[in-house]
């Protein structure tokens, strides 16, 4: 339920819905079209380490919330 609940989430929010994105290649494409590295994003978000970078890249999860509008400023995407 949980899964399903972030995943309409998602959907409902962005008009580039990671959830559609065949492995969350719609994160890699934005960031990589701005000329940001996984790097940059780690450091945005105040991450240790950039391991939820590369999973939100690879679709194995999805943003929090939270983590999802800033991403959505980061790379500027709007949220409607």
């Amino acid at each position: 339920m949980k899964i399903w609940c972030r995943i309409l989430v998602v959907s409902v929010l962005l008009p580039w819905s990671l959830a559609a994105a065949p492995g969350g290649g719609e994160v890699e494409r934005l960031r990589r079209e701005r000329g940001m590295t996984v790097r940059d994003l780690q450091a945005w978000f105040g991450f240790a380490e950039p391991q939820a970078i590369y999973r939100w890249q690879s679709g194995r999860t999805l943003p929090s919330v939270d983590n999802l509008y800033a991403l959505s400023a980061l790379l500027e995407v709007p949220m409607e």
